[in-house]
């Protein structure tokens, strides 16, 4: 590359293989299951950026590509065969999934002299192009073939921004994106789905520049979600042979798109002569077609029951509330920080597909706050000791029942050692051990010792973790 040009390479290679059994019949974190489940991943990734000054002009292109092998399985009785006889049922169900994806962005900007309107506005143009293509075979104790399906989703866009200095301090931000999204679905069931759509977004601001201390600013935007198509469902087509619960289950095939407008006000800057970095918003959006989680509960033909998660769109919802980053350099050796998320949310004129009228009720995965708050010690001789407490209220799991998480408090602790290109560091995660909640499920009952009746059951979020980590940059 010369003077003008600069390239960035950037090469991804990951590994997991975890086991996966998450529930536990007796709702603790020893489970009972007899064919533990799998979560496994292997991931190739590239990605290639080339920057190139032009007279008056800046050309940017980058070009990724990934691929990536997994395996999702589970007992889905969560049990072991005896546990008890006559009621008892076993089954597994495991998914293989490879997807591939590439992409690419070409990037046209103004330089110093290419500015619009007197020097006064600096714009970007581009097109972006990203390509999915996932194949998925499906092994399941109910299937009588294996399930396989091919999932591919191409996406075109076009996107272009223009800042304008209307003065000295006042900024006038403009941008838009257009986007045509073509989907192909295809399974051995015969089932074929090609949904297509158009779609836009964009964004007003007006940003005023306060002298040295930072900018307050009021936006506008429009943005949105992609339809789409629900696999699991259509995954799960065999599974019942009763014709009114087939009939619900093509209902749910697709989801539509949705679009959210937010207005947002804020203040971003430095105070206290530059030590106390500051970013406050308040917000309110206004959902339309709003994309939600769903679950059914379908019974087989031998009694038991499945379980199947799909999307759909409620009519419409808001959310509104603030959002507030503080990082105060208190001396030459502490750093504290703190981060606190106040929301807001309701569904409006939302029944779901079961006929239960959620309008007015809270959202799903939206607690009321959210915070993390804490300190950065720089001990001296390369050591520096970090302590943070993060937390969230109370949340309901789903839309599809009342069953909440709880609210909890975790503290976290990182004992650290820097030295020239290399570092060290002592940490716990969950220092006091806390048990809290990261899912749930109340619609549904999974345990033949008791015949199957409807109880909540919950995933456990991470216990306390205790490790050391080390690091060379090069």
């Amino acid at each position: 590359p010369s003077e003008r040009d600069s390239v960035d390479l950037t090469l991804i290679y990951i590994d997991i293989d975890n086991g996966y059994d998450a529930f536990s019949l007796d709702n603790t974190r020893h489970t009972l299951s007899d064919e533990p489940g799998k979560d496994k991943q292997k991931s190739y990734a590239a990605g290639l950026q080339w920057h190139r000054e032009l007279d008056k002009l800046a050309l940017d292109l980058a070009a990724t590509g990934a691929s990536t092998d997994s395996r999702y399985a589970y007992d889905e009785d969560w049990s072991y065969v005896g546990i008890a006889p006559d009621w008892e049922y076993s089954s597994f169900d495991q998914y293989d999934r490879n997807r591939d994806s590439y992409s690419v962005t070409a990037r046209l900007s103004s330089g110093d002299g290419g500015q619009l309107f007197a020097n006064r506005g600096d714009w970007v143009v581009g097109v972006y192009y990203l390509g999915d293509r996932e194949h998925l075979q499906r092994r399941y104790t109910y299937l009588e073939n294996d399930f396989t399906s091919d999932y591919d989703t191409d996406t075109y866009a076009l996107f272009g921004q223009l800042d304008t200095r209307l003065s000295e301090r006042v900024k006038l931000v403009t941008g838009l994106r257009l986007e045509r999204r073509y989907t192909d679905y295809s399974d051995n069931n015969k089932v074929q789905s090609d949904p297509d759509k158009g779609l836009w977004g964009g964004r007003i601001a007006l940003e005023y520049h306060l002298a040295d201390t930072g900018m307050v600013y009021a936006s506008v935007s429009r943005g949105y979600r992609a339809n789409g198509v629900n696999a699991g469902i259509l995954a799960s087509m065999e599974t019942t042979d009763d014709p009114d619960i087939i009939a619900d289950l093509e209902s749910l095939q697709q989801f539509d798109e949705e679009y959210l407008i937010n207005y947002e006000t804020g203040f971003k800057g430095k105070l206290l002569a530059g030590r106390l970095q500051t970013r406050l918003a308040l917000f309110y959006m206004d959902r339309k077609d709003q994309q939600v989680k769903g679950s059914l509960v379908i019974p087989r033909p031998d009694g038991s029951t499945a379980f199947l998660d799909y999307t759909s769109n409620a009519a419409q919802g808001n959310n509104y509330g603030a959002e507030l980053e503080l990082n105060w350099l208190a001396t030459g050796q502490l750093m504290l920080f703190a981060n606190l998320g106040l929301l807001q949310t309701e569904y409006e004129n939302y029944t779901d597909t079961q006929g239960n009228d959620l309008s007015g009720r809270d959202q799903a995965q939206a607690p009321h706050y959210q915070y993390a708050v804490g300190g950065h010690y720089d001990i001296g001789a390369g050591f520096y000791l970090r302590m943070d407490m993060e937390g969230k209220d109370s949340y309901y799991f789903s839309d599809r029942h009342r069953v909440k998480s709880p609210s909890y408090n975790l503290l976290n602790l990182r004992l650290g050692y820097v030295h020239e290109n290399w570092s060290v560091a002592l940490w716990g995660r969950n220092i006091t051990d806390e048990n809290y909640y990261v899912r749930g499920f109340g619609t549904f009952g999974n345990d033949p010792r008791d015949e199957y009746a409807v109880e909540p059951y919950y995933q456990y979020g991470e216990p306390r973790v205790l490790g050391v980590s080390a690091s060379y940059d090069f």
